[in-house]
C-alpha cells in the first residue's frame, strides 16, 4: 500500500530532466523512500559482505577453502575442469625453470615403476638366454636344433617350449559389470594380441561361463568360473568388487600363482583406484595406472635339469668358447703355415739348378737343404712373396754345383768364352753349336776351351765363319779391273789393281783352307755396247780366262775358279753409251765369292 501511494505521489508531481537535484524536497524524500523500498535487502547484503571481506583474515580463508573445494569437487568435475588448464601451465613453466626439482619431487613415483619394469624385463631374457646356451652344447640341445629347423621355430622357442613348467603369457583386467576391456600386458617376446582377438576371447570366455554355470548351478548370474581350458592353455580369472582379472597361462601353473600374484593384484587395484572404479564411464584411460600390477602377474617357472644329466655350465662356456677361438686361431695359422711351406718345396723342386736333399722343422722354424748351381735361383728370393712363408720362419743350407741343364751349360760357356755380338750359341745334348763370324783368334780360342766347359762334349761350327774371310770378299766383290778396247789386256795403270786382288784372294783361299770353309770364285767378263754379241761374248770370256790364269799362276786352286763372258748383257754401269768412263768400266772383269761352312766336330 505504501508503495503503491508512492507511486502515485510522484506520479502526481513527477521529475523533469531540468530538475536534477534542484527537485522539491518533497520529490526527493519520494525518491529516497522508493529507493530504499526497492533495494534495501540486497544493499545490506552486499554492505555486509562488503564488510566481511575487508575484515577477513588470509589464515580464516585457508580453513575454509580447501572444505569449500573438497565439496565442490564431489558434486561435478566443473571446478576440475576449472583449474586444469592453470596447472598445466604452472607444472610446464616450473619445468622449463626448474626441472631438476620436478624431476626430484616425481623420483619416488617414478623410480620404482622404471626399476620393476627393468627388473622384470632383464629376468626374463636372462632366463631365457641361460636355458638356450645351457643346452647349446649337449646332444639334447642338438636334437631341438634340428626340431627347430624341422618345424621352422626358433631354437630359443623349442627351448623354451621342452623346458616350460607354466608362463603367463597375458593379463587381461576386464570391468566386471560391463565386461570391457580395461587394460592388458603380455610376456616378453610375445606380441601384443589384436583387438578382435581379444574381443573373440572375451565373447567365447562369457559364453563359456555363461553356459557352464547356468549347467552348474541355475540361473545364478553372480558365478564366476575361475579356469577355463583351451587348447593347450588355461584361462585363470580372479574376480574382485568390481573387476576381474584374466589370465592366459601356458602349461600347468600351481595355485600359489592365484594367492600369491593375482588376489594381491586385485584387492590392489580395487584398493588403490576405487574413485575411479565409483566413476567408472567407460573410458579405460584412468587404470593404466595399473599396470604394473599386472605386470606382476607375468609369471613363469622353468624346468630343472636332473642330477646326473649332461650338461655346460653357463660359466663355463665363455672359457671353453675361448679355448675353441684360441685353438681354431692356433689351428689357421698352423694350417697356413704347413700350407705355404709344402709350396715353396713344390717350387723350390721345380726350378732348374736346385735339388733339395732335406727338409724337416727345427725349433719354430722349417729347414731346407741341398745342392744348388751358382747360377740357379736363390731360394731365398721367393720367401716373403705371395703365398710363401716369412724369411724369418725358413732356414737353408745349399752346396755349390754345377747343373748340367742345357741353359746353365749354355750360360757357362757364354761366360768363358765371351763371344762377340756377331755370334750365336745353343747347347744340345752336350754339343756347342756356334754361328755367325768372328776374329780368327776368338775361334781358335774356342776350339782350345771348349772341352773345358762342364757339360760341352764337343763343338760345332757349322756357322762361323772367320770374320776376315768376310772382309776379303767384300773387297774382292767390289774390285773391278779394267781392259783394253777391244783386247783382254789390263788397261794402262790396272796391274796394280790385279796385284791387289792376286793377293786378296791368296788370302781367303788361306784362310778359307784353314777355317775349313767351302770357297768358290766366279770371274765374270764384260764388254761395252760395241760390237756384235758374239765378239763380245768371246772377248769377255778371253778376259775372265786371263785373270783367272793369273790367280791360278799364283797358287789358287783351280777347282774353286770359274771363268764366264756375258758380254754387254751385264753391265758393270747401265746407260754407259756416250759416256767413256762408264763404257771404261764395263770393259772389266768382276768377282763373285761364295762362302760356307763345312760341318765339324771338335
Amino acid at each position: 500500500m505504501a508503495l503503491r501511494a508512492l507511486v502515485g505521489r510522484m506520479a502526481i508531481h513527477p521529475l523533469t530532466p531540468r530538475e536534477g537535484t534542484n527537485a522539491p524536497a518533497d520529490k526527493q524524500e519520494a525518491i529516497v523512500e522508493l529507493r530504499q523500498l526497492l533495494l534495501g535487502s540486497d544493499r545490506e547484503l552486499a554492505k555486509r559482505l562488503r564488510t566481511y571481506l575487508e575484515r577477513v583474515e588470509p589464515q580464516e580463508l585457508g580453513r575454509v577453502l580447501p572444505t569449500a573445494i573438497r565439496i565442490r569437487s564431489s558434486q561435478d568435475e566443473v571446478l576440475t575442469d576449472a583449474l586444469m588448464p592453470t596447472v598445466a601451465t604452472a607444472l610446464r613453466i616450473a619445468v622449463k625453470r626448474d626441472p631438476q626439482s620436478v624431476a626430484a619431487a616425481i623420483f619416488p613415483v617414478m623410480a620404482p615403476a622404471i626399476r620393476h619394469a627393468i627388473a622384470t624385463a632383464f629376468s626374463q631374457m636372462v632366463q631365457s638366454i641361460d636355458k638356450t646356451l645351457q643346452y647349446s652344447l649337449s646332444w639334447k640341445g642338438l636334437q631341438w636344433r634340428f626340431e627347430a629347423w624341422r618345424t621352422g621355430r626358433t631354437f630359443g622357442e623349442v627351448v623354451l617350449y621342452h623346458t616350460l613348467v607354466y608362463r603367463v603369457e597375458h593379463v587381461f583386467l576386464i570391468h566386471k559389470q560391463t565386461g570391457l576391456l580395461l587394460d592388458h600386458v603380455s610376456a616378453q617376446g610375445l606380441s601384443e594380441p589384436t583387438a578382435e582377438v581379444i574381443s573373440g576371447m572375451l565373447t567365447a570366455v562369457k559364453t563359456a561361463m555363461q553356459d557352464v554355470m547356468h549347467d552348474s548351478f541355475g540361473n545364478a548370474e553372480d558365478g564366476v568360473m575361475s579356469t577355463v581350458r583351451v587348447d593347450d592353455r588355461e584361462l585363470w580369472f580372479e574376480q574382485g568388487p568390481a573387476l576381474v582379472l584374466a589370465c592366459v597361462i601356458r602349461g600347468e601353473a600351481p595355485v600359489e600363482l592365484r594367492t600369491e600374484f593375482l588376489r594381491p593384484a586385485v584387492e590392489a587395484i580395487h584398493r588403490e583406484q576405487a574413485e575411479e572404479i565409483s566413476r567408472f564411464d567407460g573410458d579405460p584411460a584412468p587404470f593404466r595406472l595399473s599396470r604394473r600390477h599386472l605386470e606382476d602377474c607375468l609369471q613363469a617357472r622353468l624346468k630343472h635339469e636332473q642330477k646326473g644329466g649332461f650338461k655346460v655350465s653357463p660359466r663355463l662356456l665363455i672359457p671353453a668358447l675361448l679355448v675353441l677361438a684360441a685353438l681354431a686361431t692356433w689351428g689357421f695359422f698352423y694350417l697356413r703355415g704347413h700350407w705355404r711351406w709344402q709350396r715353396y718345396l713344390t717350387r723350390l723342386e721345380a726350378e732348374p739348378g736346385i735339388v733339395i736333399t732335406e727338409t724337416g722343422s727345427r725349433g719354430d722354424k722349417f729347414h731346407v737343404a741341398g745342392i744348388r748351381d751358382p747360377l740357379a735361383l736363390d731360394p731365398m728370393s721367393l720367401l716373403g712373396t705371395e703365398g710363401m712363408p716369412p724369411p724369418s720362419s725358413v732356414s737353408g743350407r745349399w752346396l755349390p754345383y754345377q747343373a748340367l741343364e742345357p741353359q746353365f751349360v749354355l750360360s757357362r760357356a757364354k761366360h768363358v768364352l765371351e763371344p762377340p755380338g756377331t755370334v750365336d750359341m745353343d747347347v744340345s745334348q752336350g754339343i756347342l753349336s756356334v754361328r755367325g763370324s768372328a776374329s780368327r783368334e776368338w775361334i781358335d780360342t774356342t776350339r782350345r776351351l771348349v772341352k773345358a766347359i762342364p757339360g760341352v762334349t764337343s763343338l760345332r761350327e757349322d756357322g762361323l765363319i772367320d770374320e776376315e774371310i768376310l772382309r776379303i770378299k767384300s773387297r774382292m766383290e767390289t774390285e773391278v779391273p779394267r781392259f783394253v778396247v777391244g783386247t783382254s789386256h789390263f788397261a794402262p795403270g790396272q796391274e796394280q789393281e790385279a796385284r791387289k786382288l792376286v793377293a786378296d784372294a791368296q788370302r781367303i783361299f788361306e784362310l778359307a783352307r784353314a777355317g775349313g770353309v767351302n770357297l768358290q770364285m766366279d770371274i765374270i767378263g764384260h764388254t761395252d755396247e760395241t760390237g756384235t754379241d758374239e765378239i763380245n761374248d768371246k772377248l769377255s770370256l778371253e778376259r775372265a780366262n786371263t785373270v783367272k790364269s793369273l790367280l791360278i799362276a799364283s797358287g789358287i786352286d783351280a777347282a774353286i775358279l770359274t771363268a764366264t763372258g756375258v758380254g754387254s748383257r751385264q753391265p758393270v754401269q747401265s746407260g754407259a753409251a756416250g759416256s767413256e768412263e762408264k763404257e771404261a768400266a764395263n770393259r772389266s772383269v768382276t768377282f763373285k765369292v761364295a762362302v760356307s761352312t763345312v760341318a765339324q766336330k771338335k
